[in-house]
């Protein structure tokens, strides 16, 4: 199983392992959760600037979001991902996870003949409830 995590805005101000230049809560709890389902080399950061990262690689702060840009520039952005994934030798036959948001999902979710977006249609708050609510049921 591939599980697929978005970029936040909140970025320390020095390169740094991608697992650990986002600081948001809702980036910590999406990776919490995501290394609960699969293992570390089965999650990937969809990030605006660099598409698809993987948690040990070093890229530097940005800012950079899907929200500012138009349907054309999500589908180049999602096409580069897509190709990403090729090279990285994705089984797009098997299960994939998205927790992200629609505009990191939209394109690249429909690759994919077996794939969950859990969090789709929840807010914020319910997205760390989500997280929370099944992070300590993991842990009991």
């Amino acid at each position: 199983m591939n599980v697929f995590i978005s970029c936040v805005k909140s970025k320390k101000n020095k390169p740094s392992k991608a697992s650990e230049l986002y600081i948001s809560s809702l980036f910590k709890y999406s990776l919490s959760y995501a290394l609960s389902l699969t293992k570390r080399d089965k999650i990937f950061i969809l990030s605006a600037k660099y598409g698809l990262v993987k948690l040990d690689d070093i890229i530097q702060p940005y800012e950079l979001t899907l929200n500012n840009m138009n349907k054309r520039q999500r589908q180049e952005w999602s096409y580069k991902v897509y190709k990403q994934l090729v090279r990285e030798g994705i089984n797009f036959d098997e299960k994939a996870i998205f927790l992200c948001g629609k505009k990191y999902r939209e394109f690249i979710i429909r690759k994919f003949t077996n794939a969950e977006a859990p969090l789709k249609n929840l807010g914020l708050g319910e997205q760390l409830k989500f997280y929370k609510e099944r992070l300590n049921e993991k842990n009991k």
